[in-house]
C-alpha cells in the first residue's frame, strides 16, 4: 500500500529522471544535500548497498586533485539531524569505510526526501576517489549512492534503495544508457537513472522482468544460451547474468568465449584480455543471433527445483551488437572479453557499457526482480578501434 504521507514528500514527481555522467566506466549523477543543498556527485555502485559521502573531518590528501571533494558538514544544513552512531562496512574486497551517521534532506531526481539516513566517511575512502599518486586527478566523485538490492540487516543501517521504498511511487530504478558514446574518459549525459518507476521514454515497454539470482547484486540466473542455425553454447562455466557498471565490454570465461569463437571462427587469441578477431572474409559472412536465456531454478535450498515452476525471459544480440569493424576495416573485433582481464568471478557473464547502450534494465528490490527494455533509437555500430578501448 503507497505511503498515505507520501505527497509531503514530493515535489516535482514528474521529472524523476537524473542524468547520469561517466567517468572511467563509472557511471555519477548529482545530489542535492541538506538544507541551504549543496551538490554532490555521486557514483551508481551497482555492487555495494550503502550512501555515502566524505565527512568534513576526514583526513585526505587532496593535493593532487584537480578538483577539491565536497564533504559533508553537519553544521551546514539546519536539517541535520544526529544518529550518534559510527558504521563501517566495505564496499568492495578491498576498502572498508569508517563513518558517523546522519539524518539530513536529499533531493534525487527532483524527488524530495526528508530524513534519510547518510554515511559521513572519516577513514577508509577508496583510493581511486582520492588518488595520491597523480593518476586520475580529474577524479569527479564524491561518494556514492549504493545501488545493490541488499536486504536490511537489523545489525546495519538501512541500505539506499530500502531506504527509498516508503517514498516512491514504485520500488524501482531504472538505468538507460545512450547509444553514441566517445571513446572520452569523461563523458557527460550519456543516460538516466529513473527513480520510482521504468523509463517509457527512452525504450519500449513492457520490460521484460526475471527474478534476480542474487539478493546483492544485479544480477539473473542463466539458463541456457542459444545461436540461431540451432546452435548452442553449452556447459558454460558461468551461471549468472550480471550487470556492471565498471566495465566497457562484454564479458565471459575464458574457456566459455573460447568456444564461442570457434563457433563464429574468430581468432582466439594467445594472451588472456586479447582481442578475439576475424578476418575480413569472416567479418562479411552473416553471423548468428546470440540468445541468453534467462531464469530457472533458483540458486538455493528455498527455491523449487521444479522444471514446470521455470519462469525465463530472452535478450538477444543481434551481429552488429557483438561484432564491430576495426578502424581501418580489414578485419572485425568480439565485443567480448575474458572475465580474467578484469578479474571478474567466472561465475557470471558480465555486462558492461556495450551491453547497456540503447537499453534500458530496471531493478524492483522488493520483488526481487530485474527487467530489460530495449531502446527507441536503433543501436549505432561501433566503427573505430580506438572506440573500443
Amino acid at each position: 500500500m503507497q505511503n498515505k504521507n507520501i505527497k509531503k514528500y514530493f515535489e516535482n514527481k514528474a521529472s524523476n529522471n537524473l542524468q547520469i555522467n561517466l567517468h572511467n566506466s563509472r557511471r555519477w549523477g548529482n545530489i542535492l544535500i541538506g538544507t541551504k543543498a549543496k551538490t554532490f556527485q555521486l557514483g551508481f555502485n551497482l555492487e555495494s548497498p550503502y550512501f555515502w559521502v566524505i565527512d568534513s573531518t576526514a583526513k585526505i590528501d587532496e593535493s593532487k586533485l584537480e578538483r577539491p571533494k565536497v564533504r559533508y558538514n553537519n553544521k551546514e544544513s539546519s536539517s541535520f539531524h544526529s544518529l550518534n552512531k559510527t558504521f563501517t562496512f566495505s564496499v568492495d574486497s578491498i576498502n572498508s569505510i569508517e563513518s558517523n551517521l546522519y539524518l539530513d534532506n536529499i533531493e534525487i531526481g527532483g524527488i524530495k526526501i526528508k530524513n534519510i539516513t547518510i554515511a559521513s566517511a572519516i577513514k577508509g575512502i577508496p583510493i581511486e576517489y582520492i588518488p595520491t599518486t597523480g593518476k586520475d586527478v580529474y577524479c569527479p566523485i564524491d561518494g556514492e549512492f549504493g545501488l545493490a538490492p541488499l536486504l536490511n540487516d537489523k545489525n546495519k543501517i538501512p541500505t539506499t534503495l530500502n531506504l527509498l521504498t516508503k517514498y516512491l511511487s514504485k520500488p524501482i530504478v531504472t538505468i538507460y544508457t545512450i547509444n553514441d558514446l566517445g571513446a572520452d574518459i569523461d563523458n557527460q549525459n550519456i543516460g538516466t537513472l529513473t527513480v520510482g518507476e521504468e523509463n517509457t521514454e527512452n525504450c519500449i515497454p513492457p520490460y521484460k522482468y526475471i527474478e534476480l539470482a542474487e539478493s546483492n547484486q544485479w544480477s539473473v540466473e542463466i539458463n541456457k544460451i542459444e545461436l540461431s542455425g540451432n546452435k548452442q553454447l553449452k556447459n558454460t562455466k558461468s551461471k549468472m547474468f550480471r550487470i556492471v557498471e565498471d566495465g566497457f565490454y562484454m564479458y565471459m570465461p575464458k574457456e566459455d568465449l573460447d568456444n564461442l569463437a570457434g563457433i563464429l571462427n574468430a581468432e582466439i587469441p594467445q594472451e588472456i584480455g586479447g582481442f578475439y578477431k576475424l578476418n575480413i572474409t569472416e567479418c562479411k559472412k552473416p553471423k548468428p543471433t546470440i540468445t541468453f536465456i534467462l531464469g530457472g531454478p533458483k540458486i538455493g535450498s528455498k527455491h523449487s527445483t521444479n522444471p514446470k515452476e521455470i519462469i525465463t525471459t530472452t535478450i538477444t544480440l543481434a551481429p552488429y551488437q557483438y561484432i564491430a569493424p576495426t578502424e581501418y576495416g580489414n578485419e572485425c573485433l568480439l565485443l567480448f572479453v575474458t572475465n580474467e582481464e578484469m578479474n571478474y568471478d567466472n561465475k557470471y557473464i558480465n555486462m558492461g557499457e556495450v551491453f547497456l547502450r540503447n537499453r534500458c534494465v530496471s531493478l524492483n528490490w522488493v520483488n526481487g526482480r530485474m527487467g530489460f527494455a530495449d531502446g527507441k533509437k536503433p543501436t549505432k555500430i561501433v566503427k573505430k578501434e580506438e572506440e573500443l578501448n
